[in-house]
């Protein structure tokens, strides 16, 4: 395992003792993980958490300090659901747009919510919930089910995917669109409201939702190619939602995972456990970053990207993805961001070859062409699930101290020089 850096000289990735109690901020006493979080333009911090059945949407102040100004919320997608929140938005109004998973009866859906910028409930917005396709269910082994972004005019993408015809689970991906005041777009679609995603019109795990400047969509995830190969994959709609073949090669672009001294994987192993992410720079380039099998037969956490028309982008790592690897542990991205020089962060987890199998918390930076900085990584059990940027000098990371169901839930911040 690597060595703790020197105390008296933090590094960037340190925790920052000026944030909260020397770094951390722990947003409740229960067993949880603190799922999303965003940072307004005064780096005031919204973050929500699942606890227990409910999420807890909560505010915190620059450095930390509970805003004392914002109504915490305990509550739920709907009345007796499973609520896991997953991604906050803030509207140019200063609305907050929770979206995440209600789980009931064992069907997966994507919630919802809105909130006042003090924190209380939008009671007009209401409970917004979307069915998924007839015959959907949760697999045994959960992965992030969905994800949304905002378009300038406010309306709201959400992206899900879904296993249907139990018990053979066959992947289905779903775009959906709202209106700003929730009610589901009809001129999004053909009339329905959502589109389906099969990259490269193959089964498909679409994970993320971005708009670029033009208003263009981008979505990104995984596929099986006829090998049975994980790939992954970005494709891009036109507003009305349909498929923009100027991107990529007729609309799709390509993210080989394979690499060439890598051993065959199981498919049962890749199906079950496939996740991605991305996120979009200001010049609308596309990062992506997953995970592949290394050569030692371990996970190596995987980051590359893409140019704003789809095309492998030369000038990161020389066009190729960057790897970050661990002797004796898998490595596994769960979120990245951006910082204003350029710089990508990125944060997850490892799993050491331990008793227990436990999670430790990830983090990475690499400069803008694509090289690993020196940045700290301690050995601290738990896991990260989002982070924001909050100014030059703040990383906030947000996750848990331990597994989904024993760790607290955590709001970190690091020193970014």
């Amino acid at each position: 395992m690597d060595n703790q850096p020197n105390a008296d000289v933090p590094e960037p990735g340190s925790p920052d003792p000026n944030f909260g109690d020397n770094g951390i901020v722990i947003p409740s006493k229960e067993s949880g993980v603190t799922h999303a979080i965003v940072s307004d333009e005064s780096g005031r911090l919204t973050h929500a958490s699942r606890i227990g059945k409910e999420f807890l949407l909560a505010r915190l102040l620059m450095d930390g300090d509970v805003d004392e100004g914002f109504v915490p919320t305990t509550s739920q997608f709907e009345t007796g659901d499973q609520s896991i929140p997953m991604r906050l938005l803030l509207q140019k109004d200063g609305k907050i747009v929770l979206i995440g998973e209600s789980k009931k009866d064992n069907v997966r859906r994507p919630g919802v919510r809105r909130f006042h910028p003090n924190g209380s409930p939008d009671l007009i917005f209401g409970n917004r919930i979307r069915t998924g396709p007839d015959n959907s269910f949760a697999p045994v082994v959960p992965h992030k089910f969905v994800d949304g972004c905002l378009q300038d005019d406010q309306k709201i993408l959400i992206v899900a995917n879904y296993y249907v015809n139990y018990s053979l689970g066959t992947p289905v991906s779903r775009l959906y669109r709202l209106q700003s005041n929730g009610e589901p777009d009809t001129g999004f679609g053909n009339g329905q409201g959502f589109i389906d995603i099969k990259f490269k019109q193959r089964d498909s795990f679409a994970r993320m939702v971005h708009v670029q400047r033009d208003g263009k969509i981008i979505v990104t995830g995984l596929y099986f190619d006829a090998q049975k190969e994980r790939c992954g994959a970005g494709a891009r709609y036109s507003v009305e939602g349909n498929l923009d073949t100027t991107f990529g090669t007729d609309g799709f672009s390509d993210i080989s995972l394979k690499l060439a001294e890598s051993p065959k994987s199981t498919i049962a192993s890749d199906f079950l456990f496939s996740d991605s992410l991305s996120c979009l720079q200001s010049d609308d380039k596309v990062i992506f970053a997953t995970w592949t099998r290394g050569a030692d037969g371990r996970d190596w956490g995987l980051l590359t990207r893409l140019n704003a028309d789809g095309s492998n982008d030369q000038q990161f790592n020389a066009g190729s993805p960057a790897l970050t690897s661990r002797k004796d542990a898998d490595v596994r991205w769960r979120a990245a961001a951006v910082q204003a020089d350029g710089k990508i962060v990125v944060v997850g987890y490892v799993r050491w070859e331990t008793p227990g199998n436990e999670l430790f918390m990830a983090k990475q930076r690499f400069s803008p062409e694509g090289q690993p900085e020196d940045f700290a990584w301690f050995n601290s059990p738990g896991d990260y699930w989002d982070v924001a940027i909050q100014s030059s000098k703040r990383i906030v990371v947000s996750g848990s101290s331990g597994g989904s169901s024993t760790g607290e839930p955590r709001v970190i911040g690091l020193l970014a020089e």
